[in-house]
């Protein structure tokens, strides 16, 4: 997620039962599964997920089932622990406690605890993640953030977790303990403190840097502006900033390109990261591939789809919206963009996009029609300050796709 909820350390280590990795052991009880001493699954499982359409960037919602209604939660390995979010507080019980939590933007929040309820992911058990957390975020609903809840990795570092982009499925797995290669270029993978992934990424041929990975956050990738001055020689091309909605709030962060970056074998070259002391590889960049963390083996298998462009809608027109009541606003356009070269201004209240009312459309169905393979024209019918306008945007391509490479191809 772009905010990031960082569980103080000290606090992990006494309330998640679960680290990254094999060494610490699953809890035992009624709801375990059969594990070996090494952590390992006995009882092989598989479950298979088809990601829904309907997300602006390449995020994974699965479904949960809960008192026998099905609700969907965001998978998110940068996220540390289960959360529920508002449609599920009421039948949680009484509070364990509370905890601080620390979000990028600097602040601390403090967020309940709560004893794991009986809810499933396909046949996986949630109770085997430990105590979950509850986190108020419905205000991201109007920016089109939909779920009501998210798994982290207090569960998911039991697992394989095989993420195919292109194919729109997930797939979670018990561990064999063994290599896999058809699955692509393997590297190793480490636990950060907050227990995300994490691999080494080379930033040009002299800087290696150790940086999370985050299905949770839309972006392409972040760095703190020590690495972005570091990466660019103190010279670095600098984009507009940026709205960027998480769980914690509305922020704005400066963008800036990235000449190149090596994952493995993969080489991407100019692909634009934001500005973030939160380090990291998004889902914005990660969804170019087939992408599987085995938790328990700590490795990373990375396989590139046969066209990444196909597996995308590159071509947009430049503005982010939100929903106000029943109105769909405007609240964001990008610097340059074909948006506002037509004339569209933040504030603005889109009423129709190509014909089609937008009273009742959610957010993400409105931004996918602002989406396409190809340069088209769309027509947008507007309210500003009481005047109805027509204005026609040209979608075009989106700059810093990050198509990948691998090393000695040609360029």
């Amino acid at each position: 997620m772009n905010a990031r909820f960082v569980i103080v350390l000290v606090l992990s280590a006494l309330i998640l039962s679960a680290g990254c990795g094999v060494s610490q052991q699953p809890p035992s009880g009624p709801w375990g599964r059969d594990w070996d001493d090494h952590g390992t699954a006995t009882r092989p499982l598989e479950n298979i997920f088809v990601i829904p359409e309907g997300l602006e960037a390449p995020l994974v919602l699965v479904p949960v089932t809960y008192k026998d209604q099905s609700y969907s939660f965001l998978l998110d390995t940068g996220s540390s622990s289960v959360l529920f979010g508002p449609r599920l507080r009421s039948s949680l019980g009484p509070s364990l406690g509370k905890i601080m939590v620390a979000t990028t933007k600097g602040a601390q929040v403090a967020v309940p605890l709560f004893s794991p309820p009986e809810a499933f992911l396909g046949d996986i058990d949630l109770r085997e993640g430990g105590a979950i957390a509850y986190l108020d975020f419905e205000f991201a609903r109007d920016y089109g953030l939909q779920c009501d809840g998210i798994i982290g990795m207090s569960l998911l570092c039991r697992y394989i977790v095989q993420i195919d982009y292109p194919n729109s499925t997930v797939r979670i797995m018990t561990a064999d303990g063994k290599e896999h290669p058809e699955w692509g270029v393997s590297m190793p993978m480490y636990c950060t403190a907050s227990l995300a992934p994490a691999i080494r990424a080379e930033f040009g041929n002299d800087f290696p840097v150790r940086i999370m990975l985050d299905t949770g956050a839309k972006r392409m990738g972040s760095l703190s502006p020590w690495a972005m001055q570091k990466i660019s020689k103190g010279n670095p091309i600098l984009g507009p900033k940026i709205p960027s909605v998480g769980l914690g709030g509305l922020s704005f962060n400066r963008q800036f390109l990235v000449p190149e970056l090596r994952l493995g074998e993969y080489v991407y070259q100019n692909i634009m990261f934001e500005e973030s002391a939160s380090p990291g590889i998004g889902a914005g960049l990660l969804s170019r591939h087939k992408v599987t963390f085995d938790f328990p083996n700590k490795r990373l298998y990375l396989s590139p789809p046969d066209d990444p462009r196909e597996s995308t809608l590159p071509y947009v027109a430049g503005i982010r919206l939100m929903r106000k009541s029943s109105q769909l606003v405007v609240y964001h356009v990008a610097t340059d963009s074909s948006a506002e070269k037509s004339g569209v201004r933040a504030g603005d209240v889109i009423l129709q996009i190509d014909g089609r009312d937008t009273k009742n459309m959610p957010v993400w169905q409105a931004i996918r029609l602002l989406r396409a393979k190809h340069s088209k024209k769309i027509h947008l019918n507007v309210q500003r300050d009481r005047r109805t306008l027509d204005i026609s945007v040209m979608l075009v391509e989106m700059p810093g796709l990050a198509i990948p490479r691998t090393i000695g191809d040609e360029q």
